[in-house]
């Protein structure tokens, strides 16, 4: 019996073909099997061969956005912990990319680095203990609204109540969940976090404000003026909506 079957896939989208090759190696060197892609459309082929349960991905490929490759993942229903590498990048290209990924990090890197950081990820999400990826509140399905706007969690959209739409990233998506379902409720630091990056996270206080941050800006740029309710709560954490009656 091939005992590689039973492995589960990680797939290395980049370009740097050596690079490529070696991290699989050490990826094969482990529980997991590794397939390799160039760009986009090889990536899209492995995909249709096997769904792997993690994905490497060069932030900058040649001829395509892997972010805007990695959002369609999202819109179609593929939901794959993803790391985000670079050895190019913009400036906004960190930013863009943790807002859609669970990491990102820069070359060069040690391979073993990487390895740690992917084994990391998926016990966030549950893969590992449970088999399956764990979703966060924002993208189980049916759309709900916050401070005005109708959000579209599998869409990655808000509609605004001009007409207008926005693109969020996942863990945005995770945040306006966990505050219209507990609107009135003081959300800590760690619950959010918790709610949104996974059970085992932490070390994301500072990720979790700049998401707030951008939250704020995009709501009030769209004239919601409602997203004053959303405040935090010095020492706690954060409050969507008046305080609820006898609730801490």
């Amino acid at each position: 019996m091939d005992n590689t079957k039973a492995k589960k896939d990680i797939l290395i989208i980049d370009d740097d073909c050596s690079f490529a090759e070696e991290l699989a190696r050490h990826v094969r060197m482990t529980r997991f099997s590794a397939q390799t892609a160039q760009d986009a459309d090889a990536a899209e082929l492995a995909l249709r061969r096997r769904a792997p349960i993690f994905l490497f991905l060069n932030v900058s490929l040649h001829g395509h956005s892997s972010i805007e490759f990695l959002e369609l993942l999202w819109r179609t229903g593929r939901r794959i912990p993803t790391l985000f590498i670079a050895n190019r990048y913009s400036q906004e290209d960190p930013v863009r990319a943790l807002r859609l990924g669970d990491d990102f990090q820069r070359k060069p890197l040690a391979v073993r680095e990487l390895l740690a950081r992917m084994e990391a990820i998926l016990r966030r999400s549950g893969m590992i203990r449970g088999g399956r990826i764990a979703e966060n509140l924002a993208l189980r399905g049916e759309p709900f609204s916050f401070c005005g706007a109708t959000i579209y969690p599998n869409e990655l959209r808000a509609i605004f109540p001009d007409g207008s739409g926005e693109r969020f990233g996942r863990l945005e998506l995770g945040l306006l969940a966990a505050f219209a379902e507990n609107r009135g409720k003081i959300l800590s630091r760690q619950e959010l976090i918790q709610t949104v990056w996974g059970p085992q996270a932490d070390g994301r206080s500072r990720s979790l404000d700049q998401q707030i941050r951008h939250i704020r800006k995009v709501f009030r740029a769209k004239n919601c003026t409602t997203i004053g309710q959303l405040c935090a709560i010095r020492g706690i954490g954060y409050l969507y909506g008046p305080l609820r009656q006898g609730r801490p």
